[in-house]
Protein backbone atom coordinates (compact mmCIF):
# COMPACT_ATOMS: atom_id res chain seq x y z
CA UNK A 1 0.00 0.00 0.00
CA UNK A 2 0.66 3.46 -0.91
CA UNK A 3 1.57 5.87 2.05
CA UNK A 4 0.38 9.33 1.06
CA UNK A 5 0.91 12.29 3.64
CA UNK A 6 -1.79 14.57 5.06
CA UNK A 7 -0.19 17.82 3.73
CA UNK A 8 -0.43 15.86 -0.65
CA UNK A 9 -3.89 14.62 0.46
CA UNK A 10 -5.36 17.62 1.89
CA UNK A 11 -3.96 19.98 -1.25
CA UNK A 12 -5.81 17.28 -3.42
CA UNK A 13 -8.88 17.81 -1.52
CA UNK A 14 -9.14 21.60 -1.06
CA UNK A 15 -8.13 21.47 -5.09
CA UNK A 16 -11.05 19.24 -5.78
CA UNK A 17 -13.76 21.22 -3.55
CA UNK A 18 -12.32 24.65 -5.02
CA UNK A 19 -12.60 23.37 -8.98
CA UNK A 20 -16.04 21.86 -8.22
CA UNK A 21 -17.48 25.41 -7.07
CA UNK A 22 -15.69 26.92 -9.93
CA UNK A 23 -17.40 24.60 -12.46
CA UNK A 24 -21.07 25.51 -10.50
CA UNK A 25 -20.19 29.29 -10.69
CA UNK A 26 -19.47 28.86 -14.62
CA UNK A 27 -22.15 26.71 -15.31
CA UNK A 28 -24.68 28.81 -13.13
CA UNK A 29 -24.05 31.52 -15.69
CA UNK A 30 -24.99 29.34 -18.46
CA UNK A 31 -28.32 28.27 -16.26
CA UNK A 32 -29.06 31.86 -15.21
CA UNK A 33 -29.03 33.39 -19.17
CA UNK A 34 -31.04 30.21 -20.15
CA UNK A 35 -33.85 31.07 -17.38
CA UNK A 36 -33.98 34.75 -18.16
CA UNK A 37 -33.91 34.40 -22.15
CA UNK A 38 -35.95 37.27 -23.45
CA UNK A 39 -35.96 39.13 -19.92
CA UNK A 40 -34.69 42.70 -20.29
CA UNK A 41 -35.65 43.84 -16.59
CA UNK A 42 -32.07 44.91 -14.83
CA UNK A 43 -29.84 43.46 -17.88
CA UNK A 44 -26.90 45.74 -17.06
CA UNK A 45 -26.85 43.88 -13.71
CA UNK A 46 -27.94 40.37 -14.83
CA UNK A 47 -25.12 40.66 -17.01
CA UNK A 48 -22.22 42.14 -14.74
CA UNK A 49 -23.48 39.32 -12.21
CA UNK A 50 -22.94 36.35 -15.06
CA UNK A 51 -19.70 37.73 -16.37
CA UNK A 52 -18.17 38.06 -12.55
CA UNK A 53 -19.20 34.09 -11.69
CA UNK A 54 -17.60 33.34 -15.10
CA UNK A 55 -14.58 34.62 -14.72
CA UNK A 56 -14.48 33.69 -11.17
CA UNK A 57 -15.26 30.14 -12.10
CA UNK A 58 -12.73 30.28 -14.43
CA UNK A 59 -10.13 31.85 -12.47
CA UNK A 60 -10.88 28.80 -9.48
CA UNK A 61 -10.44 25.69 -12.00
CA UNK A 62 -7.32 26.91 -12.74
CA UNK A 63 -6.23 27.59 -9.35
CA UNK A 64 -6.70 23.89 -9.04
CA UNK A 65 -4.99 22.81 -12.24
CA UNK A 66 -1.92 25.39 -10.62
CA UNK A 67 -2.24 23.24 -6.90
CA UNK A 68 -2.47 19.69 -8.35
CA UNK A 69 0.68 20.90 -10.56
CA UNK A 70 2.06 22.14 -7.35
CA UNK A 71 1.28 19.11 -5.18
CA UNK A 72 2.66 16.98 -8.03
CA UNK A 73 6.42 19.27 -7.74
CA UNK A 74 6.40 19.17 -4.27
CA UNK A 75 5.94 15.40 -3.77
CA UNK A 76 8.28 14.25 -6.54
CA UNK A 77 11.29 16.96 -6.41
CA UNK A 78 12.90 19.29 -3.80
CA UNK A 79 10.38 22.51 -3.60
CA UNK A 80 13.33 25.14 -3.28
CA UNK A 81 15.14 23.77 -6.73
CA UNK A 82 12.12 23.70 -8.91
CA UNK A 83 10.49 25.92 -10.59
CA UNK A 84 6.80 25.64 -11.89
CA UNK A 85 6.51 25.28 -15.74
CA UNK A 86 2.81 24.62 -17.26
CA UNK A 87 4.48 22.23 -19.52
CA UNK A 88 7.04 20.50 -17.42
CA UNK A 89 8.59 20.56 -14.29
CA UNK A 90 12.71 21.86 -14.46
CA UNK A 91 15.69 21.81 -11.67
CA UNK A 92 16.84 25.59 -11.22
CA UNK A 93 20.52 25.67 -11.63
Amino acid sequence: MRRISEGRKTAFYVGRVISAIGLLLFLSTFLTFLLNFGNFDNFEGRAKSGGIRAFAGIIMILVEVFCHRAEIQITFQRPHLVRFFPSRLTPVV
